[in-house]
């Protein structure tokens, strides 16, 4: 049995899988997807900074190695550096995107 350090293969916003820095327009919608790899399976973790006023860190482990986070019309409040982290015992691994969120101008 072989063993692979944690890594990230994808992490995009929506449709833009090569995105570094994504804007959105608000009440777009937005899903975050991030695919990590590694033997042991690794733990796929969200974080946004700034946090909210939650400070919520988002957390989920995978059967499948992909994380998928939904937001249903998109706020200012929802700007930010996010990141996905994988670990697994053997290393860890990181990418991060920037979301800009521009007011809708209707």
């Amino acid at each position: 049995m072989f063993v692979d350090p944690a890594t990230i293969t994808r992490f995009h916003i929506n449709t833009l899988p090569s995105s570094v820095q994504v804007t959105l327009i608000e009440t777009e919608n937005a899903t975050f997807q991030c695919i990590g790899d590694g033997n042991p399976q690794p733990t796929l973790t969200l974080i946004k900074q700034p946090t909210d006023e939650l400070n919520e860190t988002l957390t989920h482990t995978l059967e499948g190695m992909i994380l998928r986070y939904d937001i249903a019309a998109v706020r200012s409040k929802h700007s930010g550096q996010y990141t996905c982290a994988s670990s697994n015992s053997i290393g860890e691994n990181d990418r991060t995107l920037h979301l800009y969120i521009k007011t809708f101008q209707g």
